[in-house]
């Protein structure tokens, strides 16, 4: 009997429709795409990607349970993941790493529209866009990879695989604790409530239910492009709250029941010059908990971030300027052509 084998398939009139599929062989594979698509016979092309197990079509129905199909069928991400495949989004396009190779899904612009993505190539484009927004209300965040999950340091898979079965609260708690004993030798002015506590240690890279934006749209497309590596393209996050600011000194940050905006005072330099503001996210959000808020995405196209840093440079913003202390100026310098 023949094996099930991973197939990519690929429509050249239409590569946002490009997908792998479970198949027996390259025919079936190609046929599969064509009769879920509605397409016409040859609108399709199968290429083999890699032998499935013997064992696989246990292996599928334990994966996706309830949620498995009668093969052939297409492999979705989750699916991939386990077969040992990782993405990313390069020039607007949705990137399968698998065994060395790239499979390459297109953006909905250029699948349907036939045009080029979308993308911040220069500052001028990126402030081209921001001020089309008409008010001075958004907050924004830069990402380096657009892949990113975008949740606070302490609900990201790094801090669940290091506190283990430790609840989160009990984690965060433990971890501010903490903070409080160790920090004050290095303290200029201390924090008044839990509030503060939780944005300096935030800023010095202790997993918080915080998460940071800045008011200053250029100091997020800096965090977009500082250092990146070009694998992936980044982005930044422009967030409207629509409802005033938490009031630090009559509510508790560990029992809020919904996001809510904290914008700290200037309790230390970083916080002044990067514009800080923060939201905080309880560990269980319930579902109505975003009405009245509004978010919109810019990708930055990961062959122009290098460019981008650089006229960033040039208009005052950088590590120096973004992280006041010796160890940015020195940073800053190894950067500079003489």
């Amino acid at each position: 009997m023949a094996k099930w084998n991973l197939y990519w398939v690929t429509v050249p009139h239409s590569p946002d429709e490009n997908c792998f599929v479970i198949a027996k062989n390259v025919q079936s594979a190609a046929s599969y795409e064509i009769r879920s698509s509605g397409m016409a016979l040859g609108d399709a092309h199968a290429e083999f990607v890699d032998h499935l197990p013997n064992n696989f079509e246990q292996v599928y129905a334990d994966f996706l349970g309830k949620n498995s199909h009668d093969l052939p069928d297409y492999a979705r991400e989750p699916l991939l993941r386990k077969l040992g495949a990782s993405f990313t989004m390069i020039e607007g396009r949705h990137i399968t790493l698998y065994k060395g190779r790239q499979f390459a899904v297109a953006g909905i612009e250029e699948g349907l529209l036939g045009k080029d993505p979308s993308l911040i190539r220069t500052v001028e484009d990126f402030i081209r866009e921001v001020t089309r927004f008409g008010n001075d209300s958004w907050l924004f965040r830069g990402q380096q990879k657009c892949t990113w999950e975008f949740k606070s340091s302490l609900y990201r898979e790094s801090a669940k695989t290091i506190r283990g079965r430790v609840k989160v609260e009990n984690y965060e708690k433990a971890l501010l604790d903490q903070f409080k004993l160790r920090a004050i030798p290095y303290l200029n002015i201390s924090p008044k409530n839990d509030w503060e506590w939780l944005a300096l240690a935030q800023h010095h890279g202790l997993p918080t239910r915080l998460l940071d934006w800045t008011v200053n749209p250029l100091v997020a497309l800096f965090f977009a492009v500082d250092d990146h590596q070009n694998d992936c393209d980044a982005i930044v996050v422009a967030y409207q709250h629509k409802k005033p600011p938490i009031d630090p000194f009559a509510a508790d940050p560990f029992a809020i029941k919904k996001i809510e905006l904290y914008v700290p005072p200037h309790i230390n330099p970083r916080v002044a010059v990067q514009g800080s503001v923060f939201t905080a996210e309880p560990p269980k959000l319930p579902k109505s908990s975003t009405p009245g808020r509004s978010i919109r995405h810019f990708f930055v196209s990961s062959k122009a971030t290098t460019n981008i840093a650089s006229e960033l440079r040039t208009l005052g913003i950088s590590r120096e300027a973004l992280f006041p202390g010796l160890d940015s100026i020195c940073l800053n310098l190894k950067k500079v052509k003489f």
